[in-house]
């Protein structure tokens, strides 16, 4: 009888935490929140996509298998992309080249679990991704066409991920948590108070796009983009220590973050829509704004983690996917 791995709690609650952080910075978006909620969303920005690219590059060893469940991502992505767009955009201007909204995280996972074979056989290939992702910033017409330059700028965080092995992580585990904790406390602090006063640092978090059409200067914007990748793998290193190895409550929040990934935009735009046409000064109070995005968050979190919603997405895609692919 063939055993069934089990799954790693660390992971799923890591994934549950980032998940959230995720829904509730997009529902700031929609809502266009600004003040003390562009500061969350920058410091929620300083960490939450590297951390999540971290562990899908962790998990993304097993080269027979990559390619079915690559094929699934992109077959993902054109679906979800295209209903949005066609939901509340104007249907003429559907270009698959341009993701829309969180879908580029799809469209970037295609390359990255395609790239990742050849890039582990570069020597020093960390260090040369790290240095490509700086560089891409200073090229101008860089954009979000393909979502080529979160491709580039992301990448180094999944192949980090992917040369981390069960060993490394017991490694980090081990560490005494009354170094890590002060640490995690410390980086957070000092990114909050340099890097959340200026509205433009949320674009350079984002690495969607030029430093010079975010507005700084190539050098600015490369000490930026660097100052990121440390900050973002001190908080990676901290969290895996931290986080219990425990079946928590938000575990399965964990398992099932594609169809939360995946199904929350459409709920967010739609609510977030009702709100600012028919109640829009009550998003002029910081703690009622505050209210709604943490009530929103734990709504749409729980009704799209569930496994029924889950499972019924891996049917359609699993449909889909005989379909059209030849075995």
């Amino acid at each position: 009888m063939e055993l069934v791995k089990q799954r790693d709690n660390v992971f799923d609650n890591l994934k549950a935490i980032l998940i959230i952080l995720v829904v509730f910075g997009h529902i700031i978006t929609f809502l266009g929140l600004d003040g003390i909620f562009i500061k969350i969303d920058i410091l929620i920005y300083s960490f939450h996509m590297p951390l999540f690219i971290f562990i899908n590059g962790y998990f993304c060893k097993n080269f027979d298998k990559i390619e079915e469940k690559n094929i699934k991502t992109f077959i993902t992505f054109i679906i979800f992309n295209t209903l949005y767009t066609i939901m509340f955009y104007d249907v003429e201007i559907i270009n698959m080249l341009a993701p829309i909204h969180a879908y580029w995280y799809l469209f970037s996972m295609f390359f990255w679990k395609d790239l990742i074979k050849y890039a582990i056989k570069f020597k020093y290939s960390i260090i040369l991704l790290i240095l490509l992702s700086l560089y891409v910033g200073t090229i101008n017409d860089i954009n979000r066409t393909f979502s080529i330059s979160r491709t580039i700028c992301f990448f180094p965080f999944f192949v980090i991920g992917y040369y981390f092995n069960e060993e490394k992580i017991k490694k980090i585990r081990k560490i005494d948590k009354k170094i890590t904790i002060p640490i995690l406390v410390v980086t957070l602090i000092v990114t909050y108070f340099l890097f959340t006063n200026n509205n433009y640092f949320l674009e350079l978090f984002q690495n969607a796009q030029s430093y010079h059409v975010t507005g700084v200067s190539n050098k600015f914007g490369i000490l930026i983009r660097l100052l990121q990748i440390i900050i973002a793998m001190l908080i990676t290193i901290c969290m895996i220590n931290l986080m219990t190895s425990k079946h928590l409550k938000i575990t399965n929040i964990g398992k099932n973050t594609m169809t939360i990934y995946l199904l929350s935009p459409f709920i967010q735009k739609e609510l977030s829509l009702r709100i600012i046409n028919n109640f829009p000064d009550i998003l002029e109070n910081t703690y009622y704004s505050l209210s709604i995005c943490i009530i929103s968050t734990i709504i749409i979190v729980f009704l799209c983690s569930r496994d029924i919603i889950f499972n019924i997405y891996n049917k359609i895609i699993e449909f889909i996917y005989k379909i059209f692919i030849k075995h």
